[in-house]
């Protein structure tokens, strides 16, 4: 089967990048990133969303999307750094045994 897509400058340029990562031809490159979507199970009884599904829930739950890479986007990324309230977590909410329930005998 021969696919024909239209890929704007700017997509076309990441195509190439991408692949060039990976060794690989754009063609060639493209070709297994379809195969991986097709032979890629669905998980039984979920549902796909898109970006779309996605901001309108995060609209409905009150929540606000920054955009990455703008200097709200930033701050926010410092302030996830910064131990800010009830953030910061002791050593022992982070050892191995609160984490886990398994027996370790």
């Amino acid at each position: 089967m021969t696919i024909t897509l239209e890929l704007s400058p700017s997509e076309e340029a990441r195509l190439r990048a991408k692949a060039a990562q990976q060794g690989k031809e754009a063609t060639a490159y493209a070709a297994d990133l379809l195969k991986r979507d097709i032979e890629m199970p669905e998980a039984p009884g979920v549902e796909k969303y898109t970006m779309a599904d996605f901001v309108e829930a995060a609209k409905r739950e009150g929540i606000t999307l920054i955009p990455q890479g703008t200097p709200e986007w930033r701050e926010a990324l410092r302030g996830l750094g910064q131990g800010r309230k009830g953030v910061s977590l002791s050593i022992e909410a982070t050892s191995r045994e609160s984490i886990y329930e398994d027996d370790q005998r």
